[in-house]
Parts: structure tokens; sequence; C-alpha cells
């Protein structure tokens, strides 16, 4: 099968939709397979905490291997953050991950992107 023409090398998904609409919807696993039929290397990890996310945020880092990275989050949001509905803390603040994200893609040589379910929230929105 013929890979997409692309400029990222790996593409991170973090589902943080509740299980059941994980389940019901399967929004990850469907962009998941998608992209392994396409020969896109791409790993999806389901978060339920905030605590989750980031540390998934930094594995993914590491399985890029200092190479183009493509972020996908599946999410309920709002403007104000993207929404872990189960969780203590439900709400990741938009300046709390753009923070991380910023910090990210300077470590990985302005080599992220991000793409979200979320229409509120850019990494470059200011």
């Amino acid at each position: 099968m013929k890979g997409l023409d692309t400029e990222i090398d790996f593409v991170g998904i973090v589902d943080m939709l509740p299980p059941q609409e994980r389940k019901s919807w399967d929004i990850a696993g469907a962009l998941s397979k998608f992209l392994a039929g396409m020969g896109v290397d791409q790993k999806c990890k389901e978060c339920a905490t905030n605590e989750e996310v980031f540390a998934v945020l930094r594995k993914f880092r590491e399985m890029s291997k200092n190479s183009a990275l493509m972020l996908h989050f599946v999410s309920h949001g709002n403007a104000d953050g993207i929404a872990i509905k189960d969780s203590a803390e439900p709400l990741i603040r938009w300046k709390d991950l753009r923070c991380f994200l910023l910090d990210l893609n300077h470590q990985l040589g302005e080599q992220v992107e991000q793409t979200s379910v979320s229409p509120e929230w850019r990494l470059d929105k200011t």
C-alpha cells in the first residue's frame, strides 16, 4: 500500500474520551487503523487523567526519535481547555497545554504539529 505523502514521521493519538464514548464512536481507533493502513508510524494511547496526558506526550516525544511529530487529541473541549470528563481535574487549560507543547516543539527542533477535535485552540494561539 502506498504511504501518505507527508513530512510527518510519527503520529501520536491522545484519546481522552470517556470509555463509553470511546467505545461507541471509535474515533481514535479508526484514525489509528487508517494511518497504519497508509504506512504511517503511529501510536494511540487512552488517557483518563491530566497526569496521564502529560506522561503520554513525553512518551510520544521519545517514540518520535527526535523526528517530525504530529499529535492528535480526541476529546471534548471549550474556550477554557481540553476535557477529560471522568477525571478529578476534568480540564487541562489551554495555557498549560500550550506551554508544555511549545517546550516539546522546541526540544524537537520545531517539528511538532498538532490537530484536535476542539476548534477553540491551536499551538500558535495567544
